[in-house]
């Protein structure tokens, strides 16, 4: 992961096109910046801006735990004040060569043996994030379970849970799919939407947009 890692995405934001630069740097010494800016059609000379900056660590099974601080960052990059309190999420990241995923639901790994995409897929992390109201720190344990069934019927349930132990989905949906050639369609209440989608190893499931595989993932530079 050392490096710097680069995503540009663009949205339809009302009417107006919104388009978000986010940028990762992974210092040797554990230490890490994000920047990230939104530069939006209608308005282009006003971008929005957040900066962060935090350590991380890798595990064995490739969990990253990032601990960070949102900070004002002064014209030149070189001075950077923090604002407010840290946050720490753990997550999975997958690298695969000079790709990184790194977002929330951006990759999925498979529980026990899937054939294609047929089969159950999750991921799980933790957050831990400050809580305003209460002064003190909120802890959820999440995992995003997507089961792909051989009649072109899915099951997506969610999980949160306090304390790491996972009872009943906190909610579920379910549709229809079909699986072709590296495009995924589904039909939920009647709307159909599609993403390009790759099978990695047989073991990572990694979702992109309608156009691309890797709309997802951050390019080194």
């Amino acid at each position: 992961m050392l490096g710097t890692w680069k995503n540009t995405r663009t949205y339809n934001d009302n009417g107006s096109t919104e388009t978000d630069n986010i940028q990762y740097t992974f210092n040797a010494d554990g230490t890490f910046i994000e920047i990230h800016d939104e530069v939006y059609s209608d308005n282009q000379d006003k971008p929005k801006y957040f900066n962060f900056k935090g350590t991380y660590s890798v595990d064995a099974e490739g969990n990253v735990t990032f601990t960070y601080t949102e900070c004002t960052r002064s014209t030149d990059g070189v001075t950077w004040t923090p604002v407010g309190h840290s946050n720490t999420y753990i997550w999975p990241a997958l690298v695969i060569g000079n790709q990184l995923y790194l977002d929330l639901d951006s990759f999925f790994i498979a529980q026990g043996t899937v054939s294609g995409i047929v089969g159950t897929w999750a991921i799980k992390g933790i957050n831990k994030t400050w809580n305003n109201g209460t002064q003190g720190y909120d802890q959820t344990y999440r995992k995003d379970e997507i089961i792909f069934n051989n009649d072109g019927t899915t099951i997506d349930n969610n999980y949160d849970s306090s304390d790491g132990t996972f009872g009943l989905p906190s909610f579920t949906t379910t549709y229809t799919y079909t699986y072709s050639n590296g495009t995924f369609t589904w039909t939920v209440n009647g709307t159909t939407y599609s993403a390009k989608v790759a099978i990695y190893n047989n073991k990572y499931l990694i979702f992109g947009d309608e156009t691309s595989v890797t709309a997802s993932a951050y390019i080194k530079q």
